[in-house]
């Protein structure tokens, strides 16, 4: 389709199954509305496999045992981990931003403050 100079593009949803852990498309940011699926024997090897690419912008985990999702939550490297739900990152209520080659820094009321404003200190003696 084209549309006012500029190609419009759609690619439907796609859930790819049993990807290498080493493969593109489980280490490469897609940007796209794919999830590849990395088959692990446990809890740690899931880490390992999340904690092992370059990127770590936000994350989400699901299960039943809070003690385990505590766990992968404080164990994965990301900027925010959301669980039992997805993220909600943009809504300006926390702080939102990555770690790794994700991101810059951090974003939301408090960090662009900090961002537009110049921190001077000016001391004051009393001796004169």
């Amino acid at each position: 389709m084209h549309g006012g100079g500029y190609w419009l593009t759609y690619h439907e949803a796609a859930i790819v199954d049993h990807v290498d852990r080493r493969a593109r498309l489980a280490v490469e940011e897609t940007f796209g509305p794919v999830i590849p699926i990395i088959r692990v024997r446990d809890v740690d090897e899931a880490i390992e496999v999340a904690n092992e690419v370059r990127y770590g912008l936000d994350a989400a985990v699901f299960g039943k045992d809070i003690d385990t999702l505590w766990r992968v939550a404080r164990s994965i490297e990301v900027g925010e981990i959301t669980i039992n739900d997805f993220p909600r990152h943009g809504l300006g209520l926390f702080p939102f931003g990555g770690v790794k080659d994700s991101g810059i820094g951090r974003e939301g009321v408090g960090f662009s403050i900090e961002d537009v404003t110049e921190l001077k200190t000016i001391v004051i003696s009393s001796h004169r």
